[in-house]
């Protein structure tokens, strides 16, 4: 877990705002009993999320805007949905 909570910092400090980093972070966390750091970055997480769902709507001419595909991934696991066939779209 302590290699979790490397990699999700040392992700952060190149991309502050990886949904995926700050729920991995708080997972890890979490999991090490430290549940109220976990909360701050969990709390980021779910801002975070709640900031991309009012970049769009989800549909082909209003999708949600992320910045890489790990966070698209992580943000349809947050609205509780699964991606089949990932691949990129457009020019990438």
């Amino acid at each position: 877990l302590q290699e979790v909570i490397l990699l999700a910092d040392s992700i952060l400090k190149i991309d502050p705002v990886s949904i995926t980093a700050f729920f991995e972070y708080a997972y890890a966390l979490n999991s090490l009993q430290r549940s109220g750091d976990a909360s701050y970055y969990f709390n980021r997480y779910q801002l975070l999320c709640r900031i991309i769902l009012q970049s769009g709507k989800g549909t082909v001419n209003h999708p949600y805007l992320v910045n890489t595909s790990n966070d698209a991934i992580e943000f349809l696991s947050y609205l509780n949905l699964r991606a089949f066939e990932d691949q990129p779209a457009g020019d990438g």
